[in-house]
């Protein structure tokens, strides 16, 4: 969990867009996930070089269609973070950072919330800090 500080400022410099809405329960229908996926990606290959990288928020099930479009796009998934609401409930978002170079992939994972609604882990209020005006 030392590096997910990090990715507040990725959040800030790097992060291109989402391809679902934020807080929405739903998701859209998976061929519009499916298109929005694939423009991310491929902006990003157009943009990044080498040794650029970009940051991406997608709802979890889009990470088998996201590894395959980064190798047709000759990218690399450098980071993954599986964001969990709390710790009983399954990864609704995955943080990751894609990259122009081949990398070993770090893994992590942030919870959101303990058990009680509101009661925000150290780790997302370490993140999110700079965003509240009190928490």
């Amino acid at each position: 969990m030392k590096h997910v500080a990090q990715w507040a400022v990725l959040g800030v410099v790097g992060w291109l867009g989402t391809a679902s809405p934020a807080f929405s329960q739903q998701s859209p229908p998976a061929t519009e996930q499916a298109k929005k996926v694939e423009a991310l990606v491929t902006k990003a290959a157009a943009l990044i070089d080498k040794n650029g990288k970009a940051a991406l928020v997608l709802a979890a099930e889009s990470l088998t269609e996201l590894q395959q479009l980064v190798q047709i796009n000759n990218l690399f998934i450098s980071r993954i973070c599986r964001v969990k609401p709390n710790p009983q409930k399954s990864v609704f978002r995955i943080l990751v950072e894609i990259c122009g170079m081949e990398c070993t992939v770090a893994e992590e994972e942030l919870i959101i919330e303990f058990e009680t609604h509101f009661d925000y882990t150290p780790e997302y209020r370490e993140i999110t800090k700079d965003f509240y005006l009190k928490f």
